[in-house]
């Protein structure tokens, strides 16, 4: 059987296959759940998914199945997994099919702005990052050094709190925190204060953070 097409049930078989469970592919290979679904398919797990996903990316760019096995272990040797875990099998196939080295080159060019700490902790709380500009990001870099202390050669403490909640990076997150932090706590202009609070208490970033900034 095609292992992109599902065969329809025969009457001896309905009673293992929920109703209320549907699974199909768009044209870009992404998979849906049904917004009914109350069971899982006997047999149907990430293995499963990734094996239909995975032939789907190889017919689709006309390349053998196992190049795209290849071609997503190179990828895991680049990103951290808790990226890749988190992402559908279909959209970790065109990545390491044809963004693979474009991300090899973002992370380079992460660890030159970000020398110290845990880059992939960092990149797989705001996998973002690996799209953005890197003016952006650099720009980015820049206003949380003013508002949280620190320079390119000393940055530890601002790692830290990237590491705790990378979600600083999206732009204008760090501004709204820095000012909801003097509305409710009066810190005042003092980086080295505002930074310290949010490392002793990185929860609180995402408290005083925008709404919109949650979604």
């Amino acid at each position: 059987m095609c292992l992109g097409h599902r065969s329809t049930p025969s009457s001896t078989n309905l009673s293992s296959t929920p109703s209320c469970t549907h699974h199909h592919a768009d044209r870009t290979g992404n998979f849906e759940r049904g917004i009914d679904t109350l069971h899982t398919p006997i047999g149907w797990n990430k293995d499963t998914q990734a094996q239909i996903a995975f032939s789907i990316a190889a017919r689709e760019a006309c390349v053998d199945v196992a190049a795209i096995y290849q071609a997503v272990d190179e990828l895991n040797q680049i990103l951290p997994s808790t990226i890749t875990q988190r992402l559908p099998p279909a959209n970790v196939a065109r990545m390491a099919l044809y963004k693979r080295d474009h991300i090899a080159q973002r992370m380079v060019e992460l660890r030159s702005v970000l020398p110290k700490g845990d880059l992939g902790q960092v990149v797989a709380g705001c996998p973002s990052v690996l799209w953005w500009p890197m003016k952006q990001i650099e720009s980015t870099l820049q206003e949380l050094r003013c508002l949280f202390g620190g320079t390119e050669d000393d940055s530890e403490g601002l790692m830290a709190l990237l590491e705790a909640q990378p979600v600083l990076l999206e732009p204008g997150v760090a501004g709204s925190v820095c000012e909801e932090m003097e509305r409710l706590f009066g810190v005042g202009e003092d980086p080295a204060k505002r930074l310290r609070m949010l490392v002793r208490n990185p929860s609180l970033v995402l408290s005083l953070m925008p709404l919109h900034a949650q979604v």
